[in-house]
């Protein structure tokens, strides 16, 4: 293993650290510069001895006056920092007395034999004026580094320690991670150089699988290489299978690139084509978007039209709705009502038919009655002369029972009269009570052409929101009908009332002069009876005055009564057949009025339930147009600042050419850490410095390692045993690398 244990072995490590910059700037694409060194002596020994030594880890000369530092790390196997070491690098050209600024808790000459001195926080030396003048200053392991390594080992599963890993078999996953560190002291080197780490693994102790990193074979070797760029922290992992493990380690190099990358000299024409296409592209875009916003806000507009139309739609179709509703409600009305009608009208035709029936018959009586009257007038005197003698001839036939022919002509005559009598009182009542029926339907048949009226009015008003829907013309011509039907049955009802008020006024005449007959007919009547009982001589007297009553009775009477008695019945007989025929029609109208308010009821029905449906219809269009007119002003309001953003990215790309450029050498500055102001790792304010460079050794796990940390590389004193060690670990560098 490499040690770092004296200033002999060092030297070998410088050399073994040059070949791994070598290779690292070989894969950065960086020139290495290298010298030669001999005779240097340490301030332990005086011995000498010469070496080849690649210049301070090919760093290169420092520029004159100047000096440059590499600072080597020796790590433990975990990563962790064991020893740190620094080699002064001068080049004066001539002897020169400096005065180094430090903070060593050792230093070595690595040049002459001159002995070092430090004091009050400076060595003092002498450079010679032949060669490159070094010197090696050892600092304390805890000092704070630019980054901090650490490397853990986890086989199968479960973390191990690096020390119980040699030789051991398995699934190992190793990672290796490196972190930036931020403190003052060292953060312009950890965010201005790059990191190039290599480890090399025995293919037959370590069958990689699987890496973060970039794998290379080198022989029966695989060399893996990680880089982290300024700034940067990073972890690797590196998996495979372990057989009996064992491997040399990470050599871990840092340095500031210093590449200066002018873009401004490269030619960058298809990067500028680039954005050049950019620029006319975003002006189109903002050109767009800016139609775009106009198109939205016409939109929102038109939206916002369509939002105040629908939601006046909506309104309109909740008042047809109301109103439809009504009309079903109202034609369920006027149905009901004219199944009413239909039925009244029904049971008026009947009693009309019967009450003309009888009429008929009364006029019939009339004239009979007339023409009996007339030949009772006509005998009056004959009478009123016989009374006498009829007075007699009733006493004689009281005692002889042969003679009863006048007495029973009277009473036939008697019996008529009470008949007529009769009948003309049973007339009167049925003619009061068809009049009352008449006006109750009439009153009726008026309300159910009110109704009627209203539910075309309501139908009218449905038709002329939507004219042209044909279920609601058809509602409003079945409102029409059923209206007119109503107005005309309405109309026969009244007439058919007046006609029987006329025909009972005209009655009322015949029905007093009936009574009075009847009347004088019951006195006579009871006269007859009495001259049974009594004398022939009182009975005569009496029969001669009861008959002189008659005849005085049909003398009082009006000459034209008994005309106008007959005159009235023929019209009470007309009257009573006209309304018989007006109720028959009616009768029938009533019935197909039923049947268009039935109809009809059922059209206002579906038109309640379309209209019910439309206006949730409009409810919900009225809802979506609401959406969609805010979503349209959302919409617009979006494009508008698009169209704004737009303009403005079009303004921010104008130039943009030189903007990329400039953006781009930034980041490759940054990233290269151009910029960078070299000073001493050791001194920060020590800026007499032309250049810094770090090397990590970090031991790797070595089966045949005893644990015994003294040297076994060098003798000290021996310069050939020194040589020859020196050989030995340069030859097995050269191995690890290929070379």
């Amino acid at each position: 293993m490499l040690r770092l244990s004296s200033g002999d072995s060092l030297r070998s490590i410088i050399a073994a650290s040059s070949a791994i910059l070598v290779l690292s700037a070989s894969v950065l694409g960086i020139g290495i510069v290298t010298a030669r060194s001999s005779s240097a002596s340490t301030t332990s020994t005086s011995a000498s001895a010469e070496h080849t030594v690649a210049d301070a880890s090919a760093v290169g000369e420092p520029s004159s006056g100047k000096k440059n530092e590499v600072v080597y790390v020796k790590a433990a196997a975990n990563g962790a920092a064991q020893g740190i070491y620094v080699v002064n690098v001068f080049n004066a050209n001539t002897a020169t007395d400096i005065d180094d600024p430090s903070d060593y808790t050792n230093v070595t000459n690595l040049t002459t034999n001159q002995k070092l001195q430090q004091k009050d926080g400076h060595v003092s030396l002498t450079t010679t004026a032949d060669q490159p003048f070094y010197y090696q200053g050892d600092m304390a392991a805890d000092t704070v580094l630019p980054w901090t390594i650490t490397i853990t080992y986890t086989l199968d599963g479960t973390t191990i320690d690096p020390d119980d890993l040699a030789g051991k078999s398995g699934d190992l996953d190793i990672a290796l991670a490196i972190n930036a560190n931020d403190d003052v002291n060292v953060k312009d080197f950890s965010e201005s150089y790059v990191l190039q780490a290599q480890g090399t693994f025995p293919q037959d102790a370590y069958d990689i699988t699987d890496s973060d990193a970039t794998l290379a074979t080198s022989g029966s070797n695989t060399v893996v290489s990680a880089m982290v760029l300024p700034g940067e922290s990073q972890t690797f992992h590196i998996h495979g299978t372990a057989k009996d493990f064992q491997y040399s380690g990470w050599q871990i190099a840092g340095m500031n690139l210093d590449l200066a990358i002018d873009l401004s000299s490269q030619d960058t024409s298809k990067l500028t084509e680039q954005t050049s296409k950019l620029e006319d592209a975003t002006t189109q875009l903002a050109d767009g978007s800016s139609q775009l916003a106009d198109g939205n806000t016409t939109l929102a507009s038109g939206a916002n039209t369509l939002d105040q139309g629908i939601a006046a739609l909506h309104n309109g179709a909740g008042s047809v709705n109301a109103g439809a509703s009504q009309l079903a409600d109202g034609t369920g009305s006027l149905s009901a009502g004219a199944n009413d009608v239909h039925q009244g009208a029904t049971s008026l035709a009947q009693g009309t038919q019967t009450l003309a029936s009888g009429s008929q018959q009364l006029a019939n009586g009339v004239n009979a009655l007339t023409t009996g009257v007339g030949a009772v007038s006509s005998a009056v005197p004959q009478l009123t002369s016989g009374a006498n003698t009829l007075a007699h001839q009733l006493g004689e036939s009281s005692n002889n029972p042969s003679q009863p022919t006048l007495k029973d002509g009277w009473q036939s005559l008697y019996n008529g009269i009470g008949t007529l009598s009769a009948g003309s009182s049973q007339y009167q009542t049925t003619l009061k009570q068809s009049q009352q029926t008449a006006e109750t339907a009439a009153q009726q048949a008026a309300q159910q052409a009110a109704v009627a009226q209203q539910q075309m009015q309501a139908a009218l008003q449905a038709y002329v929101l939507d004219p042209q829907n044909a279920d609601k013309q058809a509602a409003l011509n079945q409102a029409i009908e059923a209206f007119a039907k109503a107005n005309q049955t309405a109309g026969a009802y009244t007439g058919s009332a007046q006609a029987l008020k006329q025909a009972s006024d005209g009655y009322a005449q015949l029905g007093d002069g009936i009574d009075s007959l009847n009347t004088g007919a019951t006195t006579l009547n009871n006269q007859f009876d009495a001259t049974q009982s009594s004398t022939v001589a009182g009975g005569a007297a009496q029969l001669a005055n009861g008959m002189n009553q008659v005849a005085q009775g049909l003398n009082a009477m009006p000459s034209d009564s008994l005309e106008t008695l007959n005159t009235a019945a023929k019209q009470v007989a007309d009257g009573a057949a006209a309304v018989n025929a007006g109720a028959s029609e009616l009768a029938s109208g009533s019935g197909t009025l039923a049947t268009g308010a039935s109809t009809l009821h059922s059209g206002a029905s579906t038109l309640a339930q379309g209209t019910s449906e439309l206006a949730a219809g409009t409810q919900t269009a009225k809802s979506g147009a609401s959406q969609l007119a805010e979503g349209a002003q959302t919409a617009a309001s979006g494009a508008r600042t698009l169209a704004e953003g737009n303009a403005a990215l079009a303004e921010s790309v104008n130039g943009i050419d030189d903007k990329v450029l400039d953006e781009l050498q930034k980041t490759i500055d940054d990233k290269l850490g151009v910029g960078f102001t070299p000073h001493s790792f050791v001194a920060p304010d020590n800026t007499n410095v032309d250049r810094v460079q770090f090397t990590y050794v970090v031991s790797g796990v070595d089966k045949s390692e005893t644990g015994d940390d003294s040297n076994s590389d060098a003798t000290e004193g021996d310069a050939s045993d020194d040589k020859s060690s020196q050989e030995g670990i340069l030859a097995r560098v050269k191995a690890l690398f290929g070379m």
